[in-house]
């Protein structure tokens, strides 16, 4: 999550917050659960370990185990954690190591970068779509959340209050949105695998589609089709091998048609890329859960309005006991929800 003080105009509402705990789900372990149930890439010394139960099973219909409560055992760690420390470095577990895949500015592609700022990160097993586990081969999705100007783009005005050029916009648009890079372990080591088939940048200037209800609507100024995705927070993985991603903080970009959200004064000190009018694009085309096929480098990525317009912070699907997919996402402002 990537927040900027003193620019936020919040509108605060009263909300009923008694709630009635689940029996048996106490807020500890309601926590242990959370952290189970995420998808993780982990590189020790027993490789690519993914999520408990196989969180990224083959989508088979069949309904996903429900939690019934703690139970002996059941999330007990096979690591022991660091302890508390102030190293000016990356410090993990006993047994665990980590191998530098790709930074920022290196190919991707022939012509594209690896973008800047990684937020989510998903794993899918190279033969995932013929119901292989490969933790050895496989496709890395990597979100690109935000940049930091002074780097990408070579804008160093610290009150964010002088016009950017054409070119530093540009150059901003290339470092977010998302990354499909091919992943390999090789001798116990992870590498970059140079992959014409998956390789793929995702950014501010790609083409997508609308779907769902907004598609079209007056609240989309009536597009079916829009350019780019930003403020790329956390995402999720979907039963049939296809990567969410969530746009969060997109009001620093081309601003907001809500007063709720900024003010005037916000808007013309933060939304730095209307500097570039010929390629401002309408603030209600973001807001958006994208999905991204990774498998696929002809997919046109989609924009699922039926999910909502909010400062997306990640998307979790489950499969109800009837069969239907359900998906849980979090709208990562102050008094907000979490949303069914």
């Amino acid at each position: 999550m990537a927040q900027r003080s003193g620019v936020q105009k919040i509108k605060k509402e009263k909300r009923d917050r008694r709630a009635e705990a689940a029996p048996g789900l106490t807020r500890r372990s309601f926590l242990t659960f959370l952290g189970a149930g995420s998808a993780a890439l982990v590189a020790g010394s027993a490789g690519v370990a993914i999520s408990p139960a196989g969180a990224q099973e083959g989508f088979s219909g069949a309904a996903s185990t429900p939690y019934r409560g703690d139970s002996a055992g059941s999330f007990g760690l096979s690591f022991k954690p660091i302890e508390p420390t102030d190293a000016d470095e990356l410090v993990l577990p006993e047994g665990f190591k980590f191998d530098i895949i790709r930074r920022w500015g290196e190919p991707v592609t022939a012509d594209r970068n690896f973008g800047y700022n990684n937020d989510y990160v998903a794993y899918f097993p190279i033969d995932a779509l013929q119901g292989g586990t490969s933790s050895e081969d496989g496709l890395l999705w990597v979100n690109h959340e935000y940049t930091n100007p002074k780097w990408v783009s070579d804008y160093t005005d610290p009150d964010n209050a002088t016009k950017k050029t054409k070119d530093q916009v540009a150059k901003e648009k290339a470092a977010v949105g998302g990354s499909v890079i091919r992943v390999r372990k090789e001798g116990g080591t992870w590498k970059f695998v140079e992959d014409e088939e998956h390789n793929r940048r995702i950014d501010a200037t790609t083409p997508m589609v609308l779907t769902g209800a907004a598609a079209g609507s007056d609240a989309v100024r009536g597009a079916t089709e829009v350019i780019g995705t930003l403020a790329n927070c956390s995402g999720g993985v979907t039963p049939w091998k296809t990567v969410l991603t969530c746009e969060e903080n997109f009001q620093y970009y081309y601003g907001e048609s809500s007063d709720d959200q900024l003010d005037d004064e916000a808007l013309a000190e933060t939304d730095r890329w209307l500097d570039d009018p010929d390629s401002a694009k309408p603030p209600e085309h973001y807001g958006w859960v994208v999905e991204i096929d990774p498998f696929d480098k002809n997919f046109t990525p989609r924009k699922h309005t039926w999910l909502g317009r909010l400062r997306h912070e990640n998307v979790a699907i489950r499969v109800s006991e009837g069969g239907k997919v359900v998906a849980y996402t979090g709208h990562d402002q102050e008094d907000e929800c979490i949303y069914k």
